[in-house]
């Protein structure tokens, strides 16, 4: 079936946000699929056949397309209210002004932040036309490029980021994987050196360097590069689960066993501030956008990007029951235990009969310190799920851990 202009076309991320309706994650729940999504990206990059291509990015194949002939609008009876007045708003500043480059720009990330990949393309086009000047047109061209699967475009365009704002650390890791992922392993490995060069003391670049050392063969170098990572930043996600596999590649399965469960548990993905991803959020309107995109986010272990969007929720709608509990999730996983006790026991007054709340709140609670409480809680679970075994473990231990009344 044809689809008209204006429609959402299939996206890889949108397709994910659409495939996860449960908007309430508890903390195992959120590790598991964390694994889960982790794993499916890892083997398609592992997997991907390696392609000869050259070093140099030249820009003369991506000119500017003209401009659309039309402001896009998508049908107001396709969206969510909050959604059609943003995006109102936003086409109507630029039919008052076609020649603003921010104006095209403003409503592209507004159609980004709602997932209408397409039009937010068509959008970012006519900025980037309108204004070659600024590093953001064509960085947001390259993330969408990145993202349906066009490695080749996408390094082009970020190459064009970079001669425009050479000091960007995000473009230039965005780069990095843009060639790895077309094959280009020399490029690459420039593209993460300079991270390195730029943020000695930050994990990102020596990751990089990790992938492109697997791919190469070299699983000693790597191994040797993602232990450098993890003493810098002991919580990076992607440098946790790749130095996991290498450990299993090279038969050191107690080790491997080990930094697996520490990615399951602690590990949070790390990336530079990225200002211009956080217009994009900043931009997101409607409760259920928010939290669409909050929860792929927090999924995807971005969770610096995925706070404010929870906070945002929950400033509109206080008792916002997802917001609750993923953004008590969220603060437990970064050790803000206290914090995270304050909304879980938000969302457990809420849902008094839902042991998962519950659940989140004792973990929250033990992790601050406080036993008892926590173990009351764990007791309160184990009354609505008797079956549930990972909280009879936690009783388990909490109550061991517990010093032993003093003898009379």
């Amino acid at each position: 079936m044809s689809r008209k202009r204006g429609q959402r076309g299939p996206s890889p991320r949108r397709d994910a946000a659409r495939s996860r309706r449960v908007l309430a994650l508890t903390a195992a729940g959120a590790a598991l699929a964390l694994v889960a999504a982790w794993v499916i990206v890892a083997l398609v990059r592992r997997d991907a056949a390696p392609v000869s291509v050259a070093h140099v990015d030249a820009l003369e194949a991506l000119e500017a397309p003209a401009a659309p002939a039309a402001v896009p609008r998508q049908p107001a009876a396709d969206l969510d209210p909050d959604v059609a007045q943003a995006i109102d708003a936003a086409a109507t500043a630029v039919e008052a002004d076609r020649e603003s480059a921010e104006r095209w720009g403003k409503l592209g990330r507004v159609y980004e932040s709602a997932e209408y990949y397409t039009l937010a393309r068509t959008c970012y086009e006519s900025a980037r036309r309108l204004d070659t000047t600024a590093a953001e047109w064509p960085y947001h061209l390259g993330r969408l490029a990145a993202d349906r699967g066009e490695p080749d475009e996408a390094a082009l365009l970020f190459g064009e980021a970079l001669r425009l704002d050479p000091a960007s650390l995000p473009a230039r890791l965005r780069l990095g994987e843009a060639r790895l992922r077309r094959g280009d392993l020399g490029a690459a490995e420039a593209a993460y050196s300079l991270v390195v060069e730029q943020a000695p003391r930050a994990s990102w670049g020596r990751v990089g360097l990790a992938k492109v050392r697997r791919r190469e063969g070299r699983a000693e170098d790597a191994r040797r590069l993602l232990e450098e990572a993890l003493e810098l930043e002991p919580r990076d996600r992607e440098a946790s689960y790749l130095l996991s596999m290498i450990y299993s590649e090279l038969g050191r399965a107690g080790d491997a066993a080990k930094e697996l469960e520490r990615f399951q548990s602690t590990a949070v993905a790390q990336w530079p501030p990225d200002p211009l991803v956080a217009r994009v959020n900043a931009e997101a309107a409607g409760v259920q956008v928010s939290l669409r995109r909050a929860n792929r986010l927090l999924t995807e272990g971005h969770l610096d990007q995925a706070e404010p969007l929870y906070e945002q929720v929950l400033a509109t709608r206080p008792d916002e029951f997802a917001a609750l509990i993923n953004l008590g999730n969220l603060r437990l996983r970064r050790g803000e235990s206290a914090r995270a006790v304050e909304l879980l026991e938000r969302a457990v007054a809420q849902r008094p009969d839902d042991p998962h709340p519950r659940l989140g709140l004792a973990m929250a609670l033990l992790a601050a310190g406080r036993n008892e409480p926590g173990i009351a809680e764990l007791d309160a679970v184990l009354r609505l799920d008797p079956g549930n075994e990972q909280a009879r473990a936690m009783a388990a231990r909490a109550r061991s851990a517990q010093p032993s009344p003093p003898s009379p």
